[in-house]
């Protein structure tokens, strides 16, 4: 973070606005607790290693936080009148790709779902 220059270098905080799949040993609720912490900061650019530089960054950060929380709470809703984590990945994220057959279910949107329908989200 280079607060005079209102610069922010993400890592893979950012990458898109919109996850779809997740790693295995990612934690979707650590992420959700560092992009808070993130958007305490006062920063405009950011500069991101897959997605470059994205000059509404600010925004940009809030509308995947934003994305992340309006899935959860979706998944959490399915999964409450009975939907299993197959039917709710199709139904919010529609089919597996490739990358999840040739990563074997390493990086997938199930993996997503997996973790959406238990992330807390009163403490979001």
């Amino acid at each position: 973070f280079l607060p005079e220059q209102k610069y922010l270098f993400s890592g893979d905080l950012y990458i898109s606005r919109k996850l779809k799949m997740l790693r295995i040993d990612e934690n979707l609720q650590q992420l959700v607790e560092s992009l808070r912490k993130v958007l305490k900061l006062d920063f405009q650019t950011v500069f991101c290693p897959h997605a470059g530089v994205i000059e509404d960054g600010k925004n940009a950060l809030q509308d995947k936080l934003d994305y992340i929380l309006a899935l959860c709470k979706s998944a959490q809703g399915m999964k409450e009148k009975g939907a299993d984590i197959e039917a709710i990945t199709s139904a919010l994220l529609g089919k597996e790709m490739l990358t999840s057959r040739l990563t074997r279910g390493n990086f997938c949107k199930r993996n997503l779902i997996e973790q959406a329908v238990l992330i807390d989200l009163v403490s979001c």
